[in-house]
């Protein structure tokens, strides 16, 4: 779903730069997604284990890029954990070297991708829906729904579904 919200947020920009007539070139708008794309994983990645338990990453540090266990064999675990503030501080120090290395007005240059980003953050919630993970509280309602990797195993609100549409669309 990450590869759905980049490509979506690049293509309503490069939509905004056609209609719009504005100055900036595709090459620089390829480019300065290639870097918001590495500093969303890189920095997303690190904003989470710095915040989650960073001591296990210290004494575990190829669990921080690897997708296999090694305890019991091979077995493939996934990589999970990003933390959006990780995402967000990267992305913003990016966009300001980016910005200021090729003699860009930053304002102007970050306003030209805030209303594409809502849409794209979509993509993510709807990912995280699809994963069965961030559900949120038990409810009674008709439209709650049973997450398979829910420990208690009870009904709960589709939060992901209330973010994608309400901090995405909406």
């Amino acid at each position: 779903m990450y590869g759905v919200a980049f490509l979506t947020v690049y293509f309503l920009v490069i939509y905004r730069i056609k209609t719009e007539k504005l100055k900036y070139s595709e090459d620089t708008i390829f480019t300065a997604m290639l870097y918001a794309i590495l500093g969303v994983l890189v920095g997303g990645r690190l904003g989470y284990i710095i915040s989650s338990d960073f001591r296990y990453y210290l004494a575990n540090p190829l669990k921080i890029i690897s997708p296999f266990d090694f305890s019991n064999g091979l077995q493939y675990t996934g990589i999970s954990g990003m933390a959006y503030y990780g995402e967000l501080i990267a992305v913003l120090s990016i966009d300001i070297i980016f910005c200021y290395q090729k003699k860009i007005n930053i304002w102007h240059f970050t306003d030209l991708f805030v209303p594409a980003i809502p849409l794209g953050y979509t993509f993510g919630r709807l990912g995280n829906f699809i994963n069965g993970e961030l559900y949120g509280r038990v409810t009674n309602l008709p439209w709650g729904m049973y997450f398979p990797l829910d420990p208690t195993h009870q009904l709960r609100h589709p939060s992901q579904l209330y973010e994608a549409f309400f901090e995405g669309i909406f």
